[in-house]
């Protein structure tokens, strides 16, 4: 008799509806492979399968193909969730009582619950492990809302827009701890009172594991009709080093005899036996995009589509230029990747912008002027100090960050976005702050001269005049 297990997960629906994920998870009896499908069950009383809330019961059941007299032993946990880390909350074997449901609580909540099935039966046989996962996270019971209120957000939030900004460390928001400055940081202070900036941007990110790391997700389930998501990446996606292919680099892709880069869709692959490092198997979890699949162009229509598809308005944003003059004072090209040239990644990106019909705010070419504007001295100024002979070539100091902020609000300002409207000058206590922090508190201090503050002044003027 042929003693290989084989298995699917099937739907159970609990109470009155089912919070289907349908995964596809590849398990192997012997030499034999096929795909089964995964479905998560939870009760409701208000009639929303996409929203999961502390006091409901999660619940999943599958079926196993037994022989004769062969009983169920299989160990079913369930594992809550967060940015860095997966906890086990409650692990047991089928017989022993509700085995296959989860009473989601209070620690729950903020995070998003995953399910794993590892079959195996009496007489010994096992298979591999199967698993599911909640879409969304789970939100606090208290915070349940008629219809027309978004979840997590108070009643006078809920009539702003929102602006989240996916990107990387130039974008970032470091906080008073950190001596950087990201333009994500400041472009607050240019927004009036009807708009709440919402930045998800972090260092080291690319378009690609952006979206392993799940930080794109968390914006799928936030974001709504009427908001917005800048998106900004490039730098870290043309880095194919040694150090960086495995989790930043992202490739272009060969042109067509038209110049145009292609859009090749990306295809995860299990993070089991994959050779991935200990830290970014905690990162990814599962499954992940490795950096052989997917071209830029595909990676960042992703974002188009989570935001499209809520509702919300997709605003590509090329890079912004690295410090990086040439010997005629002017920048050289340096978005590309060991293989492409001329700044391809920020091509590719308008490239793509049209093909989807998005506006794209081009703050590459805006601060490679500012650059070559200032001359590389002058430009010294804005950038964030490692030590007192070395400026980063790549990321602002406070000051800095605020001034590209200030740009980037006049670009958005005369755009075609009703967003447009919102845009404000900033009050004098966002300069004091900026110009605190970089002259006084950092590590490395930078004096900013009077002229330098003027250029910031006079960009910052020339805000809300229509």
């Amino acid at each position: 008799m042929n003693k290989r297990i084989i298995g699917f997960i099937m739907s159970v629906v609990m109470m009155m509806c089912a919070l289907t994920i349908s995964t596809s998870s590849v398990y192997a009896a012997g030499r034999v492979k096929f795909t089964s499908y995964v479905t998560i069950g939870v009760d409701s009383d208000d009639g929303d399968t996409n929203i999961v809330f502390d006091g409901q019961t999660l619940s999943v059941g599958y079926t196993l193909n037994l022989y004769e007299n062969e009983k169920d032993l299989s160990e079913i946990s369930w594992l809550s969730v967060d940015d860095n880390r997966s906890v086990v909350v409650q692990k047991k074997t089928v017989g022993e009582e509700n085995a296959d449901k989860y009473l989601l609580k209070n620690e729950d909540v903020g995070k998003t619950i995953k399910v794993v099935v590892k079959p195996k039966t009496s007489s010994g046989r096992i298979g591999s492990a199967i698993i599911a996962r909640l879409e969304n996270t789970v939100n606090r019971s208290s915070e349940k809302k008629s219809d027309n209120t978004k979840i997590g957000k108070t009643e006078n939030e809920n009539t702003k827009t929102k602006v989240f900004i996916a990107g990387d460390s130039t974008v970032k928001s470091y906080g008073e701890e950190r001596d950087e400055g990201g333009w994500g940081e400041f472009i607050n202070n240019f927004f009036d009172d009807d708009v709440i900036v919402d930045n998800r941007s972090n260092g080291g990110r690319s378009t690609r594991n952006f979206i392993n790391e799940g930080s794109l997700e968390k914006i799928k389930n936030d974001i709504g009709a009427g908001d917005y998501l800048f998106i900004q990446f490039a730098h870290n996606d043309c880095s194919d080093g040694e150090s960086n292919i495995i989790d930043r680099y992202v490739p272009l892709g060969d042109a067509d005899a038209n110049g145009i880069y292609p859009i090749i869709a990306g295809e995860e692959s299990t993070t089991v036996d994959s050779g991935l490092t200990e830290k970014l198997l905690e990162r990814y979890g599962d499954e992940f995009y490795p950096y052989t699949s997917g071209t830029y162009k595909w990676y960042l229509k992703q974002y188009i589509d989570v935001a499209k598809n809520a509702g919300a308005t997709p605003v590509l944003v090329t890079p912004v230029s690295r410090m990086k003059f040439d010997d005629y004072g002017k920048i050289a090209p340096h978005h590309d990747d060991s293989k492409s040239r001329n700044n391809a990644y920020v091509t590719a990106m308008k490239q793509l912008a049209e093909e989807e019909n998005v506006l794209c705010i081009d703050l590459f070419e805006v601060t490679k002027n500012m650059y070559e504007n200032f001359g590389k001295e002058r430009s010294l100024e804005l950038q964030f100090r490692k030590d007192a002979e070395n400026a980063d070539n790549t990321h602002y100091n406070k000051f800095g960050g605020l001034y590209v902020a200030s740009l980037m609000a006049g670009e958005i300002e005369n755009s075609s976005l009703p967003i447009a409207k919102c845009i404000v000058k900033a009050d004098n206590k966002a300069l004091e702050a900026a110009l605190d922090h970089t002259e006084n508190k950092a590590a490395v201090k930078v004096d900013i001269t009077d002229e330098m503050i003027k250029e910031y002044e006079k960009s910052n003027e020339l805000l809300a005049k229509k």
